[in-house]
């Protein structure tokens, strides 16, 4: 979208200075760029690496071209919530615990045989559109789900509501709610605000895979949309290949 925005404003630039002094040259020249711009998304070569260099961060993420990781559900924000507030509710509920080495957190062992059970149920429930709907509280019959290159997106009617890096993120995004519903009093009656960054928070500390059981490994990338890029930590499944959470970090960070 930023790189169509930029080149129709171009063309039309052009096309009302080419006007002012040869109308029939400026209506073609406006009739070809806009040809142009539907058929390849751009008129001016290398438009994209211009947009991403030269365009602001702030213009870009009016375009949406944020990482998806930063939260699942796109209207909803995180209600105020920290990482540090979400770390301490999982503690606090006895999900995450100080690991046997005391220099990390990790997910208590009782708890993550809930989260697998919890998984499997989901994996075999009748669809992800029923099992979002139990989520977010969104009638069944209105969502989908579809794929963005290989983040799974869902949409209630014609609006996109929700990103996860994986169908497998989205699995354990809903295995967990099932199991917070049990152990964080009060949670049902949250915001989905508050439930999606906990969620998220939570996600982070999988070390396995919740759809093939595969080892998570966590290591450095660079995500890259049409007009831009960004440093990330991320956590890949090593069985299936499935990206199950991605941080952004400032590529100083990554030194």
């Amino acid at each position: 979208m930023p790189c169509t925005t930029l080149n129709l404003v171009v063309v039309a630039v052009a096309a009302a200075v080419l006007g002012s002094v040869r109308p029939a040259l400026g209506v073609g020249l406006a009739i070809v760029g806009v040809l142009s711009v539907w058929l390849r998304g751009y008129l001016i070569p290398g438009t994209p690496w211009l947009t991403a260099n030269y365009l602001p961060r702030q213009v870009l993420a009016l375009f949406d071209k944020e990482p998806a990781a930063e939260r699942a559900f796109m209207d909803d924000g995180a209600g105020g919530e920290t990482a540090e507030d979400a770390e301490a509710t999982l503690l606090e509920s006895g999900l995450l615990v100080v690991d046997p080495s005391g220099a990390d957190l990790m997910i208590a062992p009782d708890v993550a045989d809930d989260l697998r059970a919890a998984a499997a149920a989901v994996n075999a429930g009748p669809s992800d559109e029923e099992t979002l709907s139990r989520l977010a509280g969104i009638p069944a019959e209105d969502l989908r789900f579809g794929w963005e290159g290989d983040a799974y997106v869902a949409q209630f009617g014609h609006e996109k509501i929700a990103v996860w890096e994986s169908r497998s993120a989205f699995v354990a995004d809903a295995a967990a709610d099932q199991v917070f519903a049990d152990r964080i009093p009060g949670y049902a009656d949250e915001s989905l605000a508050r439930r999606t960054a906990l969620l998220g928070a939570f996600r982070i500390f999988l070390d396995r895979c919740p759809t093939c059981h595969g080892e998570i490994t966590v290591g450095r990338d660079v995500v890259t949309s049409c007009c831009a890029s960004y440093d990330v930590v991320a956590g890949t499944c090593a069985g299936c290949n499935d990206r199950l959470f991605e941080i952004e970090v400032d590529g100083t960070d990554l030194a």
